[in-house]
């Protein structure tokens, strides 16, 4: 099989696949190589905007946790992702598209600040609430159904606040170290004031705290490239988890057979 797709391969980009490849193995130690095409999959983690500053601590704790949890509990493991699906498809998907986003890699020159402030409230606010709610739960649900079945408790209901209350101080409480329960409840509930030097969030119970707008964008930076670094601790858990007969994610983490242990990341 190897050696026929060393046959198929593209002459112009040999090298470049190589040296890819090489870069790929240093990024990602936990892959081997030689696992041809797999490895090249992750290379928007070189070369993509926003994916290639994913949060490496993000990325260690999720892979780590995952390979543990594969450890423990293959079957619940299974299970879990066989009936969730759908789900974290859907979050890959929107993490793509918001990825994709043509303003990420653009400088922030605003004319003034009614034009900083209309960045804000058009582009960002919305941004966040989508990742948190689409992208940031789904991955960090995850892990917080497994911690409550090694509490003992029932998992179900776990929305935003109960996930994030869950990791919160835990060994997994990075994941969701961006989200700010305030900002999400004003921006989805109407309570935002923009000031001359800070925007004040207002939450359901009348909370408020105050950012800069410099302070809003750079956490959805940070809660992007944590989200980026799940992404690409499943796609290499998956990868590394071949033997293991995990259901296969058509939407963007893995795609591959149930049936022979074979899977294979895609460029999602």
């Amino acid at each position: 099989m190897l050696a026929l797709y060393e046959q198929l391969r593209n002459p112009l980009t040999r090298l470049r696949d190589q040296q890819d490849r090489e870069r790929l193995a240093s990024a990602f130690p936990e892959l081997n190589p030689n696992e041809v095409p797999h490895i090249l999959a992750l290379r928007r983690y070189l070369y993509g905007c926003p994916e290639r500053f994913m949060d490496r601590n993000v990325y260690r704790t999720y892979l780590a946790w995952a390979q543990d949890r594969d450890a423990r509990d293959r079957r619940g493991l299974q299970h879990y992702l066989a009936a969730h699906s759908t789900e974290l498809d859907q979050a890959i998907m929107f993490l793509r598209e918001v990825n994709a986003y043509d303003w990420h890699d653009e400088r922030l020159d605003p004319k003034d600040d009614y034009d900083l402030v209309r960045f804000i409230d058009q582009r960002i606010h919305p941004t966040y609430l989508r990742v948190v709610e689409a992208v940031m739960t789904p991955f960090a649900r995850l892990v917080a159904h497994f911690s409550r079945l090694d509490r003992e408790k029932k998992p179900e209901g776990l929305d935003t606040w109960s996930v994030v209350q869950e990791l919160s101080g835990g060994p997994s409480g990075n994941l969701c170290a961006s989200y700010v329960n305030t900002i999400r409840n004003g921006i989805g509930h109407g309570g935002i004031t923009y000031g001359q030097c800070e925007i004040q969030y207002r939450d359901k119970k009348g909370n408020t705290e105050s950012f800069t707008a410099s302070a809003i964008i750079r956490l959805l930076d940070d809660l992007l490239d944590a989200c980026n670094g799940m992404a690409a601790a499943l796609r290499v858990f998956f990868v590394t988890s071949r033997e293991a007969d995990y259901p296969p994610a058509e939407g963007g983490v893995v795609r591959g057979t149930t049936g022979g242990n074979a899977h294979s990341v895609v460029d999602c």
